[in-house]
């Protein structure tokens, strides 16, 4: 059993690199390893995520927030109400590197309708994004997007942490001010546990 396992994990990560620290990938777990494997890490991966929380205690929550408060920035002036009464379109381009904007390739432009929003006077455009390169790239990367804060260094923030409740995102503030708000993403819902935002 040990040898066919041990067999199984090597040919799986060949095909599947990472495939026991990308844990959101359960159908590739128990498409190499097996339902047994796949309920064994699933069980001591939830045993670890409830022991970190089982330790976390409301005592450290004014240190959290004196930090949080001494590393605030400021709202920059330049942006403050710039958007106030007009359509809001944010486009969030998964693997997308700058360069591309604006870039030909035998006189081609690779990237017209890009061009031609970003060229748009109304237009506002970051191109100092936060690159995600870790394991919860998708799900990580729209939330860092919709609420500024950071993924986790192994695994999909979503997938380990679970609960949606800690985090106030964009589109949450946009309903609280009866504003319509609608988000897309590429996949169904089903991808990485994510879900619509409407």
């Amino acid at each position: 059993m040990s040898c066919s396992f041990s067999v199984n994990l090597f040919l799986s990560e060949t095909d599947r690199p990472q495939l026991l620290q990308r844990i959101f990938d359960r159908n590739y777990i128990v498409k190499y390893l097996g339902l047994d494997a796949f309920t064994a890490i699933d069980g001591v991966k939830t045993a670890m995520s409830n022991e970190v929380r089982a330790e976390a205690s409301s005592n450290e929550l004014p240190e959290i927030m004196k930090f949080t408060k001494q590393n605030n920035l400021p709202l920059n002036p330049q942006y403050a109400g710039i958007a106030k009464g007009k359509n809001v379109f944010v486009i969030h381009l998964e693997s997308f590197q700058q360069f591309l904007i604006n870039m030909k390739v035998q006189g081609q432009e690779v990237t017209p309708f890009l061009n031609q929003l970003y060229q748009n006077k109304a237009t506002i455009s970051f191109d100092n994004f936060f690159h995600e390169v870790g394991q919860g790239k998708t799900s990580d990367a729209e939330n860092m997007l919709e609420t500024g804060t950071f993924g986790l260094p192994q695994g999909s923030l979503f997938y380990t942490i679970r609960i949606r409740q800690y985090f106030r995102s964009g589109s949450r503030s946009f309903r609280t001010k009866r504003l319509y708000n609608r988000c897309f993403p590429w996949k169904c819902g089903e991808f990485l546990e994510s879900r619509p935002c409407v």
